[in-house]
């Protein structure tokens, strides 16, 4: 998306327009999520768990180019059952913008909380339609119903984990052996194996980070082992055609 303009939200270093707290008396504790993608170049500070897992997601994902939390707030007209009464705002927890421009923005809200807090369905179509009209863009809520689907979170877990291993070498050996492939399928075992590198933690470690950058892809839906399939992306698909 060179020379683009970036949605709103998304500028390189926009900050959120609200804060979480440190700390929440009586609810979930605030965690940091070391963040490679958001916006601001910082960390992004998740106000309870489930929007922490849901951040891992993301990270992991490569289709996801920036994030932004709390990017901003939206007005949007309210009705009751005579017509329009008012207005009111809303700042999605996170917008997420995808590597073909897409954008979303969203909500992550726990079951318990979705069902306790009933207002949130009756606006969401509401919030569908102003996202659409003013940005272009897609809103959701997102429960754990969603995050929590096996094994992809266990999958996302193990990603997010050895995205963090730094191994040069490693990933100098990674690299030469799939440089080397004629871009037929095969696996992270194999791949490790033709490596020669000793230590096959860390070098599985490498694979699974060029998978989390898109430069190979893997299989999600079954438990990443060295038995998980590697294939190729099309010289096409990097340049937005495939």
């Amino acid at each position: 998306m060179p020379g683009s303009r970036l949605p709103y939200g998304f500028e390189p270093g926009h900050e959120p327009v609200y804060k979480v707290p440190k700390r929440k008396k009586g609810g979930p504790t605030p965690s940091h999520v070391p963040s490679r993608k958001s916006v601001s170049g910082k960390g992004i500070r998740a106000a309870h768990p489930l929007m922490r897992e849901y951040l891992w997601h993301l990270e992991v994902d490569p289709s996801v180019r920036f994030i932004s939390p709390y990017p901003m707030k939206v007005e949007y007209q309210t009705f009751d059952r005579y017509g329009p009464n008012g207005t009111a705002t809303h700042i999605p927890d996170l917008g997420i913008l995808k590597t073909d421009g897409s954008a979303v923005y969203c909500d992550v809200v726990p079951e318990a909380i979705l069902k306790e807090q009933w207002y949130r369905e009756r606006r969401r179509l509401r919030l569908e339609e102003t996202y659409a009209d003013q940005f272009g863009a897609a809103y959701s809520i997102l429960t754990e119903l969603a995050i929590h689907i096996q094994p992809r979170m266990d999958n996302v877990s193990r990603l997010w984990r050895d995205n963090r291993t730094r191994d040069p070498e490693a990933m100098r050996a990674v690299r030469r052996v799939i440089d080397g492939r004629d871009g037929t399928a095969t696996t992270i075992g194999s791949i490790v194996g033709m490596t020669g590198y000793p230590n096959r933690e860390v070098a599985v470690a490498c694979v699974l980070q060029l998978a989390v950058s898109g430069e190979i892809k893997i299989d999600l839906g079954r438990p990443i082992s060295e038995n998980t399939a590697v294939t190729f992306p099309s010289v096409d698909a990097f340049d937005g055609e495939g």
